[in-house]
């Protein structure tokens, strides 16, 4: 067990820079942007905010918001870590050390699969975490000058803290495991041609989705099987999103709630299968590496 925790750990000191340090700027020059509009004025923030209509407090928006832009950025950069993991070790003849270790191909490609899995979220988690301590200052300040807008009290706003965090590390859990196939499907390519693996791994599925177009070339109403799938992953992970959003916006956010929506909307059947081709693309990679590339 040890020498799986120090590959999972190794992996979090090599790409510390896309889920530490970028993260830390980020924030740093959120922080800057606040500032300066509390510095400079805020006639056009109050402007802003009169029109609002969401049933929501200037906090639960703000967090939301926050943990959505924040999630969009884990996918973002779990599919660059995944696109260079699976061959990083090859750059520096690092490859030798860890095929001398009494650890498979697939364990250590699992370990990677792990980081991305548990280490790199709960880092991003980090950050949301404070996003929403900013968001609740931020949204004092907003509400002291904007007739009719409100925040939540400190009371309310741990509540809201915790229930809203709660929500979004199941959030993310989902997300991690729908979009599951296209960080694998990128790691496979990234076994086989490196830095290559990231315009490939758009390139590739065009081109089978046009080799299905030539086969059944005669065939009425074509449909692309591989071009619905990828489709419906991207588009289709709730299948009611305006539900979701509605029980999210509501006054008073209620953490069982939203959880109970997002599971009770979730394609679990599709996720499922999902799952099973990321396994697939795993294990291939491991067996590539395993039988094709001499340590």
């Amino acid at each position: 067990m040890r020498p799986y925790i120090a590959l999972v750990k190794r992996e979090f000191l090599e790409h510390r820079g896309a889920f530490l340090i970028a993260p830390a700027v980020i924030t740093m020059i959120v922080i800057a942007v606040f500032a300066s509009a509390i510095i400079l004025g805020h006639s056009d923030i109050q402007a802003e905010f009169t029109t609002m209509d969401s049933k929501a407090t200037l906090f639960t928006a703000f967090y939301g918001i926050a943990i959505v832009l924040w999630t969009i950025y884990l996918m973002i950069a779990l599919f660059f870590y995944y696109a260079d993991s699976f061959s990083a070790d090859r750059k520096n003849n690092g490859l030798l050390f860890w095929k001398s270790m009494p650890q498979s191909d697939l364990k250590i490609l699992g370990s990677k699969v792990l980081a991305g899995g548990t280490i790199f979220p709960m880092a991003i988690g980090v950050w949301m975490l404070i996003a929403g301590v900013m968001a609740y200052l931020f949204s004092i300040w907003i509400a002291g000058f904007v007739p009719g807008v409100s925040t939540a009290d400190p009371i309310s706003f741990v509540s809201t803290y915790i229930q809203m965090s709660i929500s979004a590390a199941v959030l993310v859990l989902l997300a991690l495991l729908w979009y599951a196939p296209f960080f694998a499907w990128v790691a496979l390519l990234s076994t086989v041609f490196k830095r290559w693996s990231i315009p490939l791994a758009f390139v590739v599925p065009g081109l089978m989705v046009l080799a299905e177009r030539i086969f059944r070339f005669s065939a009425d109403n074509f449909e692309s099987h591989i071009g619905n799938f990828i489709t419906y992953r991207l588009e289709n992970m709730f299948a009611n999103e305006d539900l979701l959003e509605e029980v999210a916006t509501q006054e008073s956010f209620n953490a069982a709630s939203f959880i109970i929506a997002m599971l009770n909307q979730f394609n679990w059947t599709h996720m499922f299968i999902g799952l099973v081709i990321t396994a697939g693309f795993v294990y291939a990679a491991s067996e590539y590496r395993r039988r094709l590339i001499e340590a």
